[in-house]
Parts: structure tokens; C-alpha cells; sequence
């Protein structure tokens, strides 16, 4: 009966061993899944940053309207 209890306990330890082991693997992937996420976004923001300002230019340009250049080679 002893001897029973003692598998019974020994393998409720491993298996109690093995779910904090795949939880605390878990949460590893999860950390690494966010902070992938936020270099991505960091990416997509500095490739966005110089359309923006692009995009700003030309609506500057676009609202002083159109301008007269001097005509060259006269």
C-alpha cells in the first residue's frame, strides 16, 4: 500500500513538474512573441516617419499653390 502511495505521489510530482515546465515555456514564447511584435512596429514606424513627412511637404507645397519659375535661356 505504501509503495502505491509513494508511485502515486511520484508521478503527481512529475506531472506537476512537467505542467510548470510547459507554463514557464509558455510564458517564455509569449515574452518573446510581444517583444517581436513591438521591433516590428518600431520598424514600421521608422519606415513610415519619412512618407509622413513627405506626404507633409506636399501638402505644404500643395497649399502655397502654383508658383511662377523664372523662364531660362532668354
Amino acid at each position: 500500500m505504501e509503495s502505491a502511495l509513494a508511485a502515486i505521489n511520484t508521478a503527481h510530482n512529475q506531472v506537476s513538474s512537467d505542467i510548470s515546465l510547459a507554463q514557464a515555456s509558455a510564458d517564455q514564447k509569449i515574452v518573446q512573441s510581444k517583444r517581436a511584435v513591438e521591433i516590428e512596429t518600431l520598424k514600421a514606424q521608422a519606415e513610415v516617419e519619412p512618407l509622413k513627412m513627405m506626404a507633409a511637404q506636399l501638402a505644404d507645397l500643395k497649399a502655397q499653390g502654383p508658383t511662377r519659375r523664372p523662364i531660362s535661356g532668354t
